[in-house]
């Protein structure tokens, strides 16, 4: 994702903002658009920021704007210094700092809240469990087992980007054999992330 001349003057239009503040909330506006284009009531407010610049001005500026939260927030771990060796070079070293300082500044919460919005499957929230003594079986050798009942919650797999997934329960019993075979089953997939890690 490459900076355009476009997006290279679009970004110079933010030294005719009216203070730091117009230009923090011009990022704020940015990514609350970042999927879609900004109504005009966030147009208009952003005109106004920078000065009464025109509103087709303010949608390129934007739109750069998205460019440059979308590049930062790719990378794991931000610092000012490599915010500003992202930005093009074109642009002022005082606007690069001020980008850079906004940009690290909501760097957590623009990246949780992207995390949170991706289309994935199913979330394991919460585990519960107990241990029961069966009194009651139609075969003799299953009375007065132990057995294991096991409580997950979770939450759906998210299937459009505008619903929120729905939480749901799940429950079932398992043997002490059962529980051997899935811990052994556990084990093997750690093992395997522990060598995909290093």
């Amino acid at each position: 994702m490459e900076y355009t001349n476009t997006d290279v003057a679009a970004l110079n239009v933010l030294l005719e903002a009216q203070s730091k503040s117009a230009v923090n909330d011009l990022f704020l506006i940015a990514f609350a658009c970042r999927s879609e284009r900004a109504p005009s009531v966030q147009l208009q407010a952003a005109s106004e920021m920078l000065g009464g610049v025109a509103v087709e001005k303010c949608q390129l500026v934007l739109d750069a704007l998205k460019k440059v939260i979308m590049r930062c927030c790719y990378v794991s771990n931000i610092d000012s210094n490599r915010v500003v060796k992202m930005l093009p070079e074109e642009i002022s070293e005082q606007l690069a700092k001020l980008i850079a300082q906004i940009v690290v500044h909501h760097f957590p919460t623009w990246r949780e809240q992207l995390l949170q919005s991706q289309i994935s499957g199913p979330k394991l929230l919460d585990v519960d469990w107990r241990v029961d003594i069966k009194s009651a079986s139609d075969l003799l050798p299953r009375m007065a087992a132990p057995t294991c009942v096991v409580e997950l919650q979770v939450q759906e797999g998210q299937r459009r980007k505008d619903e929120l997934p729905g939480v749901k329960n799940v429950a079932f019993e398992m043997s002490k054999e059962e529980i051997t075979t899935m811990i052994q089953g556990l084990e093997k997939i750690r093992n395997q992330l522990a060598g995909v890690a290093q």
